[in-house]
């Protein structure tokens, strides 16, 4: 089962930082996992604002 939380870009950096202190062998695959869907998420919001600007639809 899979849940999604909203959070700001400050508070997912927060977690990442409180993860990171944690003993890597545990969390590696969080981090990776998080960061990746982080990105992704960023990527997106990134394209469609270039879109946006030049005065195209969203995709």
């Amino acid at each position: 089962m899979e849940i999604s939380i909203k959070l700001t870009i400050d508070q997912v950096n927060t977690v990442l930082g409180a993860l990171a202190k944690l003993p890597y062998e545990q969390v590696a695959d969080l981090l990776g996992n998080i960061r990746h869907q982080a990105q992704q998420q960023v990527d997106a919001a990134q394209a469609s604002h270039s879109v946006q600007e030049e005065g195209g639809e969203p995709a």
